[in-house]
């Protein structure tokens, strides 16, 4: 992985998203906003860029970058290149990853992890912001931001 590990928030939509931003925004934390397992496949990668591109519009003070889960669809994560995301989640064959993290090398994109284990899933709750502040706070209090 090339870039610092951030805590990573998983979004379906706006506002997930926002209320991510927001909160980790007035804590003063750099987060990764991911997608939702697969989501290139069935929501595909101009969503996802388009919801990137809102919430940093909507929260323009928040440091945040990105990642989108492309699963193992080498299609999908070409295309997800073509859009201009800055970082894929590719699942794809040894072989084919070298490809393809050869291809976003050179367009300036990363191909990372999401760890889906350790990420906050904010569809589980009702109060995002709540969701992401307590999860934030017990990130700061373990000492692994």
């Amino acid at each position: 992985m090339n870039k610092e590990q951030k805590p990573q928030i998983i979004v379906h939509d706006l506002d997930d998203a926002i209320a991510a931003l927001i909160t980790s925004s007035d804590m003063n934390i750099a987060v990764t906003l991911v997608s939702p397992k697969g989501a290139a496949s069935y929501a595909g990668s101009g969503w996802f860029r388009e919801l990137i591109y809102l919430a940093r519009e909507k929260v323009p003070d928040a440091q945040f970058d990105s990642i989108l889960d492309c699963s193992d669809d080498s299609g999908q994560a070409l295309a997800a290149l073509r859009e201009g995301l800055t970082a894929i989640d590719y699942k794809g064959s040894e072989k084919k990853l070298i490809k393809i993290q050869d291809i976003a090398h050179q367009i300036g994109t990363e191909v990372l992890k999401i760890d889906y284990s350790q990420a906050l899933d904010l569809s589980l709750y009702n109060n995002k912001r709540s969701a992401s502040r307590d999860w934030l706070t017990d990130k700061l209090t373990k000492n692994s931001l």
